[in-house]
């Protein structure tokens, strides 16, 4: 699946750049390459989430998800640097073939992994596909830690759209077009993601996940709350990014972790799609109501007040004992 997935994201790409290589550089081509890499995005990215527990036990999940995430971590902070570089030196079509030619490396790469069928297989085969998001959704309707932590994720998720898109539009009406001391944001953000994929690295074991993960939400809103109201302060700025960068990685590792441990094998992907889907509609629907709200009260305010609300609903679950212990088992 995730072999087909990258190699669909890499023929759209290639379509893209033969309508450009031949003259036709049509706004709608670029959306439609755009709208079939995000599709392939969404099976792609559950499919890996749900891979990494087949090929490692369970004593070396932390350690794997850390290592995974400092590598996207450092791709993400590298990326813009190495495209700007082929981009300035060779053009847009060469740029986007390097995208192609990295996605046959990796599906090169997972050609020669030999990874076990599992015993659910043959019985899949033989669902229908509503009969499988059916009893998807209801095992994670029915399983109650999964079914809390989907909550949870829904709830955050709403809450922090304020932060992850009008940050951005804060920034800039604070800095202006300096690119700078944008560029300055960036790296720091990215920095700190890394330092935080070599924490989870070198942590032996994350005892209670769910308590992690919730005191890292905690602590990202007081972060965030921070970032807000001192953004025209750009060491600090800069400081609560990087912070920011280090935790996000902390808890999205030790949520991760805590889901590949406690959902049945033969439901892990879909658990996780459903993860993938509950931010890939959360965050449009979330943006809708605060996108038009930035226009009628500050965006600073916003953040504040998305932020607080961040951590208080971190400090209601910590308080919450029987959801506290889920983490435990």
């Amino acid at each position: 699946i995730i072999m087909f997935a990258d190699s669909f994201i890499a023929i759209a790409t290639f379509i893209l750049v033969l309508c450009i290589f031949k003259g036709n550089e049509s706004l709608y081509a670029i959306y439609g390459a755009t709208v079939v890499r995000s599709i392939g995005s969404g099976i792609q990215s559950p499919s890996i989430s749900s891979l990494i527990p087949e090929l490692v036990s369970k004593e070396s999940l932390s350690k794997v998800n850390g290592i995974n995430n400092t590598i996207h971590s450092a791709v993400t902070l590298l990326s813009p640097a190495i495209g700007g570089i082929i981009l300035g030196s060779f053009g847009i079509v060469y740029s986007l073939m390097f995208d192609v030619i990295t996605a046959l490396i990796g599906v090169g790469i997972l050609s020669v992994l030999s990874i076990k069928k599992r015993n659910n297989v043959e019985e899949k085969n033989n669902e229908s596909q509503i009969k499988q998001l059916i009893k998807g959704l209801k095992y994670a309707k029915d399983n109650l830690v999964i079914n809390q932590i989907l909550k949870l994720f829904t709830a955050i998720y709403i809450i922090v759209t304020p932060v992850a898109f009008l940050y951005p539009l804060l920034v800039e009406e604070t800095y202006g077009d300096n690119i700078g001391k944008i560029t300055f944001t960036e790296i720091a953000w990215s920095l700190g993601m890394v330092v935080g994929g070599f924490i989870i690295v070198f942590t032996k074991k994350i005892r209670n996940k769910i308590k992690v993960s919730l005191w890292v939400n905690f602590i990202l809103g007081i972060n965030y709350a921070i970032m807000g109201f001192l953004v025209h302060k750009f060491f600090v700025l800069i400081s609560t990014l990087f912070l920011g960068g280090i935790f996000i990685i902390i808890g999205d590792t030790a949520e991760t972790v805590f889901i590949q441990e406690n959902t049945d094998s033969k439901m892990m992907g879909r658990v996780f799609s459903m993860i993938h889907m509950i931010r890939s509609f959360v965050f449009p629907l979330a943006i809708l109501i605060f996108g038009p709200l930035a226009d009628l009260v500050s965006i600073k305010f916003l953040i504040y007040l998305s932020s607080i609300f961040l951590s208080l609903i971190a400090i209601v679950k910590l308080l919450d004992k029987r959801f506290v212990e889920m983490g435990e088992s």
